[in-house]
């Protein structure tokens, strides 16, 4: 049910993307993949690729007092994020040390509560930047969704280390050197123990830092130079 479901929701989608593209001066697109859909539905569209900065602004070059090992966050109700959750605690956690500490933040994780005695389960936070600066490591177990994860982009700001599926990486096509990419369960166990015993890494955390800053200044021009680029077709007109 639930496939027939999405596969209705898609088609319709597509119908209304359709009419959109074919209405409007411009189409802003927030990664490549979808500025090339959005051309391929009208070719003569003037498409604008606008990288999406991340919602907070990138933390101060000084990294904040680790207080665990591995921290992740997310809407644990949605379906996508508890997937890779789970996928995270079924296949991923039995390769890594009961040695680490791994805090989990967000609603809807509640069956993690009291489960694993290396694992703190927070619930909601109210400070989501602070909670991806507290962890030495960022781990972000995607499985499937689409689109670009405003997650990964802030976990960046955060200046942490990050373990993430390719999916989590998605619409992000340089990310600084904090990032590192897992494909299978016992490549990101592997890596989260190497980005936990990596040592100097502060110069990644400044790169990581300059990145984010570097990408919300050039979404606030990117934006302005459009609005410009609109104004003067009207005025043309």
């Amino acid at each position: 049910i639930r496939r027939w479901v999405f596969q209705r929701e898609s088609r319709l989608l597509e119908r209304l993307e359709t009419q959109f593209a074919n209405q409007v001066n411009q189409i802003w697109a927030l990664t490549k993949h979808d500025a090339d859909y959005f051309q391929e539905i009208k070719e003569n569209a003037d498409v604008k690729e606008i990288p999406l900065p991340a919602s907070a602004t990138p933390s101060e070059p000084a990294p904040a007092i680790k207080e665990y090992d591995v921290g992740l966050i997310g809407s644990w109700t949605w379906k996508a994020n508890e997937e890779g959750l789970r996928w995270f605690f079924d296949t991923v956690y039995p390769h890594c040390s009961r040695d680490i500490s791994i805090c989990i933040a967000g609603s809807g994780a509640d069956w993690l509560d009291g489960r694993y005695l290396n694992v703190n389960y927070m619930g909601f936070v109210n400070d989501a930047r602070n909670f991806l600066e507290k962890a030495r490591v960022v781990a972000i177990p995607t499985l499937s969704g689409g689109g670009i994860q405003i997650k990964t982009l802030d976990a960046i700001a955060s200046g942490s280390q990050i373990i993430a599926t390719p999916l989590a990486v998605r619409g992000i096509a340089d990310p600084p050197p904090t990032v590192s990419v897992a494909v299978t369960a016992e490549g990101f166990a592997e890596k989260l123990h190497a980005a936990l015993n990596a040592t100097n890494t502060g110069s990644f955390t400044a790169q990581a830092i300059e990145w984010s800053t570097q990408r919300n200044m050039l979404f606030s021009k990117k934006i302005s130079a459009c609005l410009r680029s609109l104004v003067n077709s009207q005025t043309l007109e």
